[in-house]
């Protein structure tokens, strides 16, 4: 009885150890991942810290006068007879974002958003 006990925890006690370490070779953790047997190490599709790569560079500091500028063009090409109200910088994740208050003659107020690539995101409705 003893020896039955003994062996059934043995074999308890090492499948738990091949689940923890991945078990079946396939690296580190459940999912496989990181430098080890069946992991891909710097796989081509994510970079050092886990999120994924893709063909998205990184911004280069827009600064304010430059988002303004986009704004202006993005204004005048799809909403006549709006005006620049007011201006407010924030910071996005590690860069700076813009957000750019816009209001017509009747009242009509919307935000439009100039991210860190340059890209004016909106119009929001402002209330």
């Amino acid at each position: 009885m003893r020896r039955t006990l003994l062996v059934t925890f043995a074999v308890v006690l090492a499948a738990g150890m091949a689940f923890a370490y991945g078990g079946m070779g396939r690296g580190y953790g459940m999912m496989g991942g990181g430098y080890g047997p069946g992991g891909c190490g710097p796989c081509p599709q994510f970079n050092g810290q886990g999120a994924q790569q893709g063909n998205q560079q990184l911004p280069k500091a827009l600064t304010k006068e430059e988002a303004q500028k986009k704004v202006d063009e993005f204004i005048a090409a799809n909403l006549k007879g709006y005006k620049i109200e007011k201006t407010q910088e924030f910071q996005g994740g590690r860069f700076m974002m813009y957000n750019f208050f816009v209001k017509d003659a009747s009242g009509n107020r919307f935000i439009l958003r100039v991210n860190p690539w340059g890209n004016v995101v909106g119009p929001f409705i402002a209330q």
